[in-house]
């Protein structure tokens, strides 16, 4: 899985350097997110935490690397640009960089039913 971890990371080095973003752009990272585990669902639009402070995201559990990615993604979808935004701004490589070391290079586990939303 640490193949993938690296794929993703590649592709979001490779962003934040892009001015211009078309959605297949946003669709393919996405999906490298997914593929490491960092989007799953659960109900995003109803979580009410706060988008902690870039140098707060150190400190997230794995499942709320996972929450906070999964809203950024799912966000993309109504108010194009945050997904760039996030990766612009470094919070998305930080969550990402937060989520591997919980992992320890595997695939993200899955949010629990029974886990606090």
């Amino acid at each position: 899985m640490t193949h993938q971890w690296n794929i993703l990371f590649q592709a979001i080095a490779q962003l934040a350097t892009e001015s211009y973003w078309s959605e297949l752009d946003a669709g393919q990272l996405s999906s490298l997110l997914g593929r490491v585990g960092l989007v799953q669902p659960f109900n995003w639009n109803a979580w009410k935490a706060p988008s902690p402070e870039i140098h707060e995201l150190w400190m997230l559990s794995a499942h709320d690397c996972i929450r906070h990615v999964t809203r950024i993604v799912r966000a993309e979808r109504f108010n194009e640009g945050v997904l760039k935004s996030a990766v612009k701004s470094g919070r998305l490589s930080v969550l990402c960089t937060v989520a591997l070391g919980h992992s320890g290079g595997a695939r993200m586990s899955l949010l629990s039913r029974g886990a606090p939303q």
